[in-house]
């Protein structure tokens, strides 16, 4: 199979707050499931997470469970590396 685009935006549901997360890449097929690669940016947020923005890159790596049958259940492992910052443009470094 030949790569794909991926791209989603998440809704992270925090106790004090959501934060919204884009991800682009693209995902691979491999023998022992999938590899996705690509970019994250935070979008923003509500309440204490309001001016939360960030980005960086993934590695994500998507294997079959050894405890079920079921295709759905998959194992996700991931590296995000970047930056993140809680403040808003005021209160950069």
């Amino acid at each position: 199979m030949a790569p794909r685009s991926l791209y989603s935006i998440k809704r992270l549901r925090l106790t004090d707050g959501d934060i919204f997360l884009h991800q682009e890449g693209l995902l691979t097929a491999v023998p022992t499931g999938f590899t996705a690669s690509g970019a994250w940016q935070l979008l923003g947020g509500t309440r204490a997470y309001a001016d939360i923005r960030g980005r960086g890159t993934e590695e994500i790596v998507i294997t079959p469970s050894a405890t079920t049958a079921c295709p759905a259940n998959r194992h996700v492992t991931g590296v995000y590396v970047g930056k993140i910052n809680l403040h808003g443009p005021d209160d950069r470094d």
